[in-house]
């Protein structure tokens, strides 16, 4: 199947924001999509505040300084709109929805709800509550205890990327209203900021509309880079217990720091993981789920970023097949290393990836995170055409 990329235009805001945009006219609905740079990696300058980004993005969808909460949602519901902050690991996102022939209503709205926050003590001690009340849940949890031991391990103690993006009960105690509005005043800035825009929509009108963030001003935002990891020594098993727990959540890696990239190391190793874990019919998967039947399903993975790559093996298994697990986890990976990938799965490899990338770019949510993607990692529009011809050219030898 022929992979079919949108086709772009780019513009940059009077402010030097970038912009990207694709022509999607089935429907007369327009998708923006905001994105600053920085998230949970911001709080490496203050990490005895961990948390403060998703409770600042919680926050900012609350009563502005014109608003209450409710009267905003009414009068998005009115338009059929909607506007939505949230923060991850290393952005702040701002997604926005409309009917075209509501797009400058609702762009109005929405620099309201940017430009002009409420952060009222009623909406923070609330919200406050609700981020302690989540983080306690997530306590209970195996698959998000697995998922923050692991971390921490992989990270560090002393390293923001081993924390929950929403905090710590300690961290989050520590935040007060003030310390959020300093974070917005510091870090809500066009200086990392880009924005996407995918509907029914063409380059003027959307420059046109996105005029009013042309006077966004803010400081120059350094987002922390270094990363500090732990040294790696040799394998090592760590458990947790967690009473009455069904299931072993099992997560084995390591910190790989192989950043993004499109069409070099990093998307050569994900056709190499494809199939020790990186498909339902790897080699991890038909071992532990079908051959055993010790788990619903098993994966491994490479994830990277602009910042740091990691490892990861992972899989909820029954609980007297934990050790079997665990072993035959560390089994398929020795015998892959040592005899590496078969030409059945090499030709199975090259004919699921392409037919999978095909329908990839179908929907507005898959092609706006495409066009972030252009923006976030300064890609060429054809990279998916690159990344084609290195699939089917690869070899044994160049997986093995």
């Amino acid at each position: 199947p022929v992979i079919k990329v949108p086709e772009t235009w780019t513009a940059k805001l009077d402010n030097g924001i970038e912009v990207i945009g694709t022509i999607m006219d089935e429907i007369p609905v327009v998708n923006i999509l905001l994105t600053i740079e920085g998230g949970q990696r911001l709080e490496a300058y203050t990490p005895e505040k961990a948390g403060i980004s998703t409770l600042m993005a919680s926050l900012m969808n609350e009563s502005t300084k014109e608003r209450s909460a409710e009267e905003m949602a009414k009068s998005l519901e009115l338009l059929g709109s909607t506007v939505s902050v949230s923060s991850n690991g290393n952005s702040l996102s701002v997604s926005i929805q409309t009917l075209k022939k509501n797009l400058n209503p609702t762009i109005k709205l929405a620099e309201e709800i940017l430009f002009k926050p409420g952060f009222l003590e009623s909406d923070f001690t609330r919200l406050k509550t609700q981020q302690l009340e989540g983080i306690k849940n997530q306590n209970t949890q195996p698959t998000a205890i697995a998922r923050k031991v692991y971390d921490k391990l992989i990270y560090g103690s002393n390293n923001i990327q081993g924390i929950p993006s929403s905090g710590t009960i300690e961290t989050v105690e520590n935040i007060k209203l003030e310390d959020v509005k300093d974070f917005y005043a510091k870090y809500f800035s066009p200086s990392t900021a880009n924005i996407v825009v995918v509907g029914a929509i063409n380059k003027n009108e959307s420059i046109i509309a996105l005029s009013r963030f042309s006077g966004w001003t803010g400081p120059e935002v350094k987002i922390p880079m270094e990363t500090k990891i732990p040294e790696q020594g040799l394998t090592t098993i760590y458990l947790v217990d967690k009473e009455k727990s069904a299931q072993s959540q099992i997560r084995i890696g390591n910190y790989t720091g192989l950043t993004y990239d499109a069409t070099g190391n990093y998307y050569r190793t994900g056709l190499m993981n494809y199939p020790l874990g990186g498909m339902f019919n790897s080699r991890i998967n038909l071992n532990l789920r079908e051959d055993k039947g010790y788990t619903y399903g098993a994966r491994t993975r490479f994830s990277g970023d602009k910042y740091d790559g990691v490892f990861t093996a992972y899989a909820g298994v029954k609980l007297d097949a934990t050790a079997e697990s665990v072993q035959e986890f560390m089994n398929e990976m020795t015998e892959y290393n040592l005899n590496g990938i078969t030409k059945e799965e090499l030709s199975f490899m090259k004919s699921s990836i392409g037919q999978r990338e095909a329908l990839s770019y179908e929907s507005p949510f898959q092609k706006a995170s495409f066009l972030r993607n252009l923006i976030t990692y300064d890609l060429d529009n054809n990279f998916k055409q690159e990344q084609n011809k290195i699939l089917q050219n690869m070899t044994k030898e160049e997986i093995d």
